[in-house]
């Protein structure tokens, strides 16, 4: 509900209500203007066009969404968390499956640009050489926190006290830097409307926020199934995971899904459970309830109801534990579960590396936390 007599910002709501109501078609070419428009910089000069032919995507409408309530100021925000999210995504991958080799290397050089040796750090390093204090261990030492971007495993730094510092510095390879999986989509959505994600955040929920909480005077009325049947494979569509259609991730014996359905029927979402019994351990991954969902009832509410489910089928299988991954990639694509998870403030631990997926990106995780029962 709004507090009382206290004023309301919504201008970060009105940014998100001009991409819903602005007429773009999306075109075929929509992924690779995106991904050149946050290479280029120009991500928030082209926000409300970008944003409107992205919403184009799923046929989003404004339908409800007004200023004057608080509904619709929590619409407008899941409209710009997880609506847009997933809108980024489709588009991305519809540019990488067009061409994956110009995608790959638009994106490396925009996450992972080539290093660069500035005049600054080209006299470090010449003060560094010219150090005759320094045995040959702490040269190579003190060259290796300075080119830390470079492969200095097979040089020979000893040589470089003598001959031309820009020679033997012209010869350095640069090192591989791994790429998360789907790290693009994260980061381009964040610049694209993370500031108004934010902006709403506060209006709403911050020291002068609009609206307050209030304890929920219904049950969730919500039932929940574990299942692989062939019948309710459109999940993974209704929690709106790219990784739906991984046939291979599906085909995992030790892949489950926790199905969410409210009491007219209507499936509410979902959850990915892993049986993990190398590690005696029952993983919560892509905790997706739909949006209705979680604007209609308070996401730590469905968080808590799931966990407990969760730790009952684990008591159930023989497993002594609970963990949900750590990476925000993997363990949900709604921004109201993402603040749910942190504020539960569980311990974590790393883990060897476990593959979550193999298509359209290869997902992995090798970090937990640890779900208290």
């Amino acid at each position: 509900a709004f507090v009382k007599d206290r004023a309301r910002d919504t201008r970060p709501f009105e940014r998100v209500l001009a991409m819903l109501v602005t007429p773009i078609e999306p075109t075929p070419q929509l992924g690779w203007s995106l991904l050149e428009a946050w290479i280029e910089g120009r991500l928030a000069h082209e926000q409300t066009t970008l944003g409107a032919a992205l919403l184009a995507l799923r046929g989003a409408a404004p339908m409800g969404l007004t200023l004057d309530s608080p509904s619709g100021l929590l619409g407008l925000k899941a409209i710009a968390s997880d609506t847009l999210l997933g809108c980024v995504e489709e588009a991305l991958l519809s540019a990488r499956s067009d061409d994956e080799g110009r995608y790959d290397r638009l994106v490396r050089g925009k996450l992972a640009p080539p290093p660069r040796i500035g005049v600054g750090l080209v006299k470090s390093i010449d003060r560094t050489l010219r150090d005759a204090s320094l045995s040959d261990d702490a040269l190579r030492q003190r060259l290796a926190a300075q080119l830390r971007a470079y492969e200095l495993d097979d040089v020979d730094v000893r040589a470089w006290r003598t001959g031309e510092l820009a020679g033997h510095l012209a010869l350095l390879q640069p090192r591989h830097v791994e790429l998360a999986a789907g790290k693009e989509v994260g980061r381009l959505h964040a610049d694209l409307v993370g500031q108004a994600i934010a902006e709403m955040q506060r209006a709403l929920f911050g020291e002068a926020g609009c609206l307050e909480l209030s304890a929920a005077s219904q049950p969730l009325g919500l039932s929940l199934e574990v299942t692989k049947r062939r019948a309710h494979a459109a999940i993974g569509l209704t929690e709106g995971v790219c990784v739906a259609t991984d046939a291979q991730q599906w085909a995992t014996p030790e892949l489950l899904q926790l199905a969410l359905f409210g009491e007219t029927g209507i499936c509410e979402g979902g959850v990915h459970l892993m049986l993990l019994r190398e590690h005696d351990a029952l993983v919560c991954a892509a905790f997706n309830p739909t949006t209705s969902l979680l604007l209609g009832a308070q996401p730590d509410a469905v968080l808590s109801l799931i966990l407990e489910h969760a730790w009952q089928l684990a008591c159930a299988w023989g497993l002594a534990r609970v963990w949900v991954p750590t990476s925000p990639g993997i363990h949900s694509n709604r921004h109201a579960m993402h603040e749910a998870l942190r504020a539960r403030r569980w311990p974590s631990r790393t883990i060897p590396t476990v593959r979550f997926s193999s298509s359209p990106y290869a997902y992995a995780y090798d970090e937990v936390w640890e779900v208290p029962q």
